[in-house]
């Protein structure tokens, strides 16, 4: 196993700092604006939400032995962390420009946590 350099150790840092705001960004975005887009879809009940959160993790448990797999065993982990960031950019695009963001404007706080009946 070689060593890193300071500047290699700080690269891969920046790098992994990058990886990890990036997919808090989306749960940022994805988390608050869920409830409205799934009532504009017709979900009136508050297990669609529950669902649809939870699908996150469950998606995360199922591909991430996958992912780790692909990572060891055929493609450069370095080549599938870009894939995979650009297959998430194109989802918050694609979510962004179909009108999933259904924040028009500024909510207080108590509008956009009303609680779940």
């Amino acid at each position: 196993m070689t060593l890193l350099t300071a500047a290699q150790r700080r690269r891969s840092l920046i790098v992994l700092g990058l990886f990890w705001f990036l997919n808090g960004v989306e749960y940022a975005v994805i988390i608050p604006t869920a409830w409205k887009y799934l009532q504009s879809l017709g979900a009136e009940q508050s297990w669609y939400l529950s669902l649809t959160l939870s699908s996150f993790s469950i998606a995360s448990f199922i591909f991430s032995p996958m992912y780790g797999r692909l990572s060891d065993t055929t493609v450069s982990p370095k080549k599938l962390m870009v894939l995979s960031n650009l297959f998430e950019m194109a989802g918050n695009l694609v979510r962004g420009c179909t009108g999933g963001c259904t924040c028009d404007g500024l909510h207080t706080a108590a509008e956009r946590w009303t609680p779940l009946h």
